[in-house]
């Protein structure tokens, strides 16, 4: 027994129905689009993506340094008085992270 091209005989006749449901999907989703031309991508971004897209850009607009803070540093540590506070560093890394977690 010879089956050689029933392969290609099963899926040529599978080939038309495919064709025919992509192109009814590739006119809804056209349907749906109100730009001229019907054509285009459509990006959703989740609710964490938004806010993560507006921290990002609050912190860019934000002043990069703060001179006064960063003299203020020097200063310190120049002569010898900058001390590290390590329960507080600790603490507030604690805080931020709860807010990270917690639903506001």
């Amino acid at each position: 027994m010879d089956i050689k091209g029933l392969h290609n005989q099963m899926i040529e006749s599978y080939r038309p129905r495919t064709e025919r449901t992509e192109d009814a999907a590739d006119k809804a989703a056209r349907a749906k689009d109100t730009r001229p031309g019907g054509e285009g991508d459509t990006l959703r971004l989740s609710h964490e993506a938004m806010l993560r897209a507006t921290a990002r850009s609050t912190a860019m607009q934000a002043d990069d340094i703060r001179q006064e803070r960063v003299d203020s540093l020097r200063a310190q540590i120049a002569n010898g008085t900058y001390r590290i506070d390590n329960e507080k560093i600790a603490t507030k890394l604690v805080q931020e992270e709860t807010e990270l977690v917690s639903p506001a």
